[in-house]
Protein backbone atom coordinates (compact mmCIF):
# COMPACT_ATOMS: atom_id res chain seq x y z
CA UNK A 1 0.00 0.00 0.00
CA UNK A 2 2.96 2.13 0.07
CA UNK A 3 3.49 2.59 -3.35
CA UNK A 4 0.00 3.56 -3.94
CA UNK A 5 0.43 6.96 -1.37
CA UNK A 6 3.54 7.34 -3.24
CA UNK A 7 1.59 7.61 -6.68
CA UNK A 8 -1.06 9.60 -4.80
CA UNK A 9 1.82 12.14 -3.78
CA UNK A 10 3.57 11.71 -7.10
CA UNK A 11 0.17 12.96 -8.79
CA UNK A 12 -0.54 15.91 -6.34
CA UNK A 13 2.64 17.29 -7.22
CA UNK A 14 2.21 16.36 -10.94
CA UNK A 15 -0.98 18.76 -10.58
CA UNK A 16 0.45 21.07 -8.15
CA UNK A 17 3.06 21.66 -10.33
CA UNK A 18 1.15 22.29 -13.74
CA UNK A 19 -1.17 24.28 -12.20
CA UNK A 20 1.64 26.51 -11.44
CA UNK A 21 3.23 26.23 -14.38
CA UNK A 22 0.86 27.23 -16.38
CA UNK A 23 -0.46 30.22 -14.20
CA UNK A 24 3.37 31.54 -14.39
CA UNK A 25 5.20 30.09 -17.74
CA UNK A 26 3.70 29.19 -21.21
CA UNK A 27 1.51 26.49 -21.98
CA UNK A 28 4.45 24.72 -23.63
CA UNK A 29 6.50 24.77 -20.23
CA UNK A 30 3.74 23.24 -18.01
CA UNK A 31 2.87 20.56 -20.93
CA UNK A 32 6.44 19.90 -20.29
CA UNK A 33 6.00 19.39 -16.39
CA UNK A 34 3.01 16.96 -17.54
CA UNK A 35 5.19 14.65 -19.72
CA UNK A 36 8.21 14.74 -16.83
CA UNK A 37 5.48 13.62 -14.58
CA UNK A 38 4.00 11.26 -16.62
CA UNK A 39 7.31 9.48 -17.45
CA UNK A 40 8.19 9.49 -13.20
CA UNK A 41 4.71 7.65 -12.85
CA UNK A 42 5.60 5.06 -15.57
CA UNK A 43 9.46 4.51 -14.18
CA UNK A 44 7.46 4.12 -10.22
CA UNK A 45 4.88 1.48 -12.63
CA UNK A 46 7.58 -0.20 -13.75
CA UNK A 47 9.68 -0.50 -10.42
CA UNK A 48 6.52 -2.34 -8.76
CA UNK A 49 5.89 -4.28 -11.70
CA UNK A 50 9.41 -5.74 -11.37
CA UNK A 51 9.39 -6.08 -7.78
CA UNK A 52 6.18 -8.01 -8.74
CA UNK A 53 7.71 -10.36 -10.72
CA UNK A 54 11.01 -10.85 -8.38
CA UNK A 55 8.52 -11.82 -5.37
CA UNK A 56 6.97 -14.46 -7.69
CA UNK A 57 10.01 -15.54 -9.02
CA UNK A 58 11.30 -15.77 -5.16
CA UNK A 59 8.21 -17.54 -4.30
CA UNK A 60 8.34 -20.50 -6.77
CA UNK A 61 12.16 -21.19 -5.87
CA UNK A 62 11.12 -21.47 -2.15
CA UNK A 63 8.82 -24.46 -2.82
CA UNK A 64 10.97 -27.75 -2.32
CA UNK A 65 11.38 -29.92 -4.25
CA UNK A 66 9.18 -32.69 -4.51
CA UNK A 67 11.62 -36.35 -4.38
CA UNK A 68 11.00 -40.16 -5.34
CA UNK A 69 10.87 -41.14 -2.17
CA UNK A 70 8.22 -38.62 -0.76
CA UNK A 71 6.14 -40.31 -3.58
CA UNK A 72 6.19 -44.02 -2.55
CA UNK A 73 4.69 -42.90 0.54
Amino acid sequence: MQNVSDRAIALFWLAAGALAGAGLAAEAQASAALVLGAMGLTCTALRDIEARQQMARERRNDIPPLRFVDTLG
